[in-house]
Parts: C-alpha cells; structure tokens; sequence
C-alpha cells in the first residue's frame, strides 16, 4: 500500500503513529513529474496504512523531504528546495495551518543535494544533515537549537559521530537521548547502516560510540530513515534491499522490558538502548540472537583480570573511563572504551561451528600482501580468543573487490590469508587449528560500482570450522 515501483525514502512519523511522510523520487505525479527528484506525500493509518497522497501544498518542481511534525502535530517542518535568483536553494520551511514560510536560521546553507533532518519532541532542537565549510566528510549532522523565537547558526555534532564519508537521515528518540541515522563511513553490512548513540550531556556534541542496530534492520544495501514514535510497537525504515523500486518503507516490530528495547523483524530482533534509567557499565549482547549475554564474564584492562557475572539483562555494572577487552566463553572477545556513568553495549560473536566473523580492521598496502601496522590490535584479539578456546579450529578467507584480474586478484588474496595465518601462528597458535583459503572477488557482500562499496569487499574473515 505504501511502496511503488518508484524510490520511497525520508519516512518520517506524526508522535500520535496515525500519520506517516515519506519523499517519492521521479514519480509521475509529483509535481515536477518524473524529472522531480521528490515529493512529499501522506498516509494515514486506520487498521492499515491507507493509500497516500501527495501533499500539494509544500512541494515544488524540486525535491522536498519530510523532517517531521511538532510534539503537538499543529506545525510540519520539511527540507524544501527553491529557485532563488535563478540558482537553486535549500531551506527548511514550517507549515501551519494557512501559514507556510521558510525558518529563519543564521548562516544556514547547504552545499549539496541531499538535505534531510528531524525536531526533537520539545521543538527546540533540529539536527540536520548537511554540507558546509566545516565539515568532516560530506554531508554531516549539525544541531540547530531554538531560544525563545530565535535559532541558533548550525554547528557541526564533531568526529564521534561524523566522518569523512556521509552522515544522513537523523531521528531523535522522543526522550531525545538516542539518536538515530544512516552513513556509509563506517564499516558495516552494506552502503549505508543505520547506527545509535546516546547523547551524554546538554551541548548536544558530545556523543557516545554510534553503535549498528544490528542485520535485522541494515543489510548488504541500503537502509536510511530509522523512525518510531512514542508508545509504538512499530518501528520503520528505508531499505534498498530486495525493493520494488531504489527504495521501500519497511517496519520491525518491537517490545519494552526492563532494561532494554527489542525489536523483532520476522524471526529474528535487535536491541535499542532502553529510554529511561542509566546504568554505568557494559551490556553484553549475542551478535546472532540480539539477546542478553548471562553469566561469567572476565574483563581485562592494562593490568588486571577481573572476574564478573553478567546479570539476567547481560548487564556488568562497573564505573570506569577506560579500554578493556571482555572476554565470555564461547563468543569472540572484544575490546570497548568504557565511559563512567554509561552503559555501554558490546555486541559479542558466538563462536559456533559455520558463524563467519569479519576483521574489519586488518588492512593490507594496496595491491600487495603487506599487513599494515594497524592491523596487528584486531588480530591479537584472533589469538587471544583462540588461546582462550583452545578446541576452536577456524578457516581464514581472504577476499578483494571485482575490480582487476581475476586470477591475480585470486593470488593476492591467497597470498594475504597466509600472511594472517604466519602472524596468528609466531604469536603461539598452532598451524593444524587454522586453515586459509583466498576466493579473489568471487565472493562480495556489496557491489563494486562505487569505491565505497568495493571497499566493503576487500576484506578477511574466518569461520569457525570446529
């Protein structure tokens, strides 16, 4: 009912859930037809979503995006393109009732394409994503916040959360502590995953880790626009994955429990960090089953072991501003940077026969078998886990991008799992408990038409053969 054959993206949610806004792409009907890169529409829900419309009043011949509604539903924001001079321009405009104008926000312009953003449910604060003389990447989030009638000049959210790729799509929790959004700087299943963080004081900058929600939201393509409203038991989101068009509003199912959010698409879940109370310390949580971790668990810093047992909801409480890696039998041990007075989580990889695990931070010099310097952190936590499970038997794979040779491509990432395999064993691993095997690009998780997609497919990763 909701999707066509078209590019559906930006879905935003009224905070009552009875109405819905997304962008439509080069559809016929919007207002510029098929050469319009996007119109907003509406749905509203009553038993079902009902079919949309397309909303006359704030779209042009030119992209418009949703941002969303206030906490009352009586005013609507949207990114709205115009010509202005002849040149185009990209504002954010509010309409309410019979009244529709542009925001007036110092210093705002944007120099790309893409605009999109939300409105915190006390209406005080946009984060907008956007491009200007001070950003990290491409396009980044900037917060935007009102004092009395008057809005502030946008400021950039700074490197915890931006990177030098792009950063789209915001959604703030309606607690406004967690925020939500898309970007392909990170690596993750596909393009674009969409990431949470946890706000941790008033300037609005200062942010935990972004974290990826997990695979039952993101996938090897796609996935934008993460969005929920209070109360609901429904989440929604743009996924490029087996799509009808470029795009197609999907929805996960989610539940409350004591500490935590489950979300839950078909058989599977994810895990959201709860709205209300904060517990200082780790949360432990299985990559595979997004459930809580229980029971004995050591943590390691510079110098110590300690012993812990994780709680029903996988909780360790423990205040520190420190690195420490966490290891529980039977998953893949981890190193995570704790802040005092978070909760922290740490999705861990249980080691089970046929589970792949990607090591997404070995890298090689272009073109050769040359393991760079950074690398060697990630693979010592490969031998520590193997030394922590000594019954453990893996088979390294090592993969490049489509791009090239084939069979040179072959042989480079043949030559790259027996460089793993050399460093694994002088660091006290016997050679019987690894094998390796390259596959060149014959194997990628995204495609290879961009250069950060390839980038997803040079990789190494193991699988658990025993």
């Amino acid at each position: 009912m909701l999707n066509s054959t078209f590019e559906e993206n930006f879905v935003v949610l009224h905070p009552d859930g009875t109405r819905m806004a997304f962008t439509r792409r080069n559809y016929p009907y919007n207002q510029g037809g098929k050469a319009d890169d996007g119109d907003i529409w509406m749905s509203s829900f009553d038993t079902a979503w009902q079919v949309p419309r397309v909303w006359h009043q704030v779209n042009t011949e030119h992209f418009s995006s949703p941002i969303g509604w206030t906490q009352n539903g009586s005013t609507f924001l949207y990114n709205k393109v115009s010509t202005k001079g002849g040149t185009l321009k990209t504002e954010i405009w509010a309409i309410s009732g019979s009244q529709n104008e542009p925001l007036n926000i110092p210093y705002f312009s944007n120099k790309s394409t893409h605009q999109s953003g939300c409105i915190s449910a006390d209406n005080r604060v946009l984060i907008v994503s956007m491009e200007t003389g001070s950003t990290i990447g491409v396009e980044d989030l900037y917060v935007i916040v009102r004092d009395g009638d008057q809005w502030s000049a946008p400021r950039n959210m700074g490197a915890v959360i931006n990177t030098s790729f792009q950063e789209i799509t915001p959604f703030l929790s309606p607690d406004m502590r967690t925020l939500y959004f898309a970007t392909n700087g990170r690596d993750g299943f596909g393009s674009f995953d969409i990431y949470s963080s946890e706000r941790l004081d008033d300037t609005w900058r200062n942010w935990s880790q972004p974290k990826n929600v997990g695979p039952s939201v993101n996938s090897s393509g796609r996935e934008t626009s993460f969005n929920f409203s209070a109360g609901s038991s429904n989440a929604y989101f743009i996924s490029t994955q087996n799509s009808d068009g470029y795009g197609d509003i999907r929805r996960v199912k989610f539940q409350n429990n004591e500490s935590i959010v489950k979300v839950a698409a078909d058989s599977t879940s994810f895990l959201i960090p709860k709205q209300i109370s904060m517990v200082s310390g780790l949360q432990l949580i299985n990559a595979k089953s997004s459930l809580p971790i229980v029971g004995a668990v050591t943590l390691r810093n510079k110098l110590t072991n300690t012993n812990y047992t994780a709680d029903k909801d996988g909780i360790v409480t423990i205040d520190s501003n420190e690195e420490i890696e966490v290891f529980v039998a039977g998953f893949m041990n981890a190193k995570v940077t704790m802040q005092a007075g978070q909760l922290t989580q740490v999705w861990l990889e249980p080691l089970e026969v046929g589970r792949t695990i990607r090591l997404e931070n070995v890298l090689f010099v272009r073109g050769s078998a040359i393991i760079l310097d950074t690398s060697f952190e990630e693979l010592d936590q490969v031998v520590g886990m193997l030394k922590g499970n000594p019954d453990v038997r893996i088979l390294l794979r090592g993969h490049t991008d489509g791009n090239g040779d084939a069979a040179q491509n072959l042989r480079l990432s043949q030559q790259r799992v027996e460089t793993v395999k050399a460093y694994l064993v002088a660091k006290g691993i016997s050679k019987k408990r690894i094998e390796g095997i390259g596959v060149g690009g014959e194997e990628p998780m995204a495609s290879n038409d961009t250069e950060e997609t390839r980038k997803l497919n040079r990789r190494v990763e193991f699988e658990i053969v025993e």
